[in-house]
């Protein structure tokens, strides 16, 4: 059920939105491996409130590209039984602004279908890495 009154905020990182982000972490979402603080190091932070309570929050590290506002959702977060894509999409499409694009990372091959299938996202490459130890 959607909430009544979906409201998002400018945060500064506290341990409320934390403890969602490393919810997230641990279950590998977005930013497995990483330092949380490293992740979030330069970027800003929103939390979206449904009703008046704290449901989730997502991280951005927004610069121009090419002419263009790019978006990077680095974290993204949502407490159980909070749809977070039926709102982020919205959120980071006002970041961008007219002309402008959102991106983010997941590991999550359902998200991914859900972005593309729902609120229009396509796959735009692939993500290789290599640990040098």
């Amino acid at each position: 059920m959607m909430p009544s009154r979906i409201d998002i905020e400018a945060a500064e990182l506290r341990p409320q939105n934390r403890a969602l982000f490393e919810r997230a972490q641990r279950r590998g979402d977005t930013m497995a491996g990483a330092d949380l603080d490293d992740v979030l190091n330069g970027c800003e932070i929103f939390e979206i409130y449904a009703d008046g309570v704290l449901v989730a929050a997502y991280a951005v590290d927004q610069r121009e590209c090419g002419g263009k506002r790019n978006v990077m959702c680095v974290a993204a977060a949502g407490a159980a039984g909070f749809d977070l894509t039926a709102v982020l999409g919205a959120a980071l499409e006002s970041h961008a602004g007219p002309g402008g694009r959102a991106e983010f990372f997941t590991r999550r091959g359902g998200l991914v279908e859900k972005a593309a299938a729902k609120h229009g996202y396509k796959v735009a490459g692939v993500l290789l890495r290599k640990d040098f130890d």
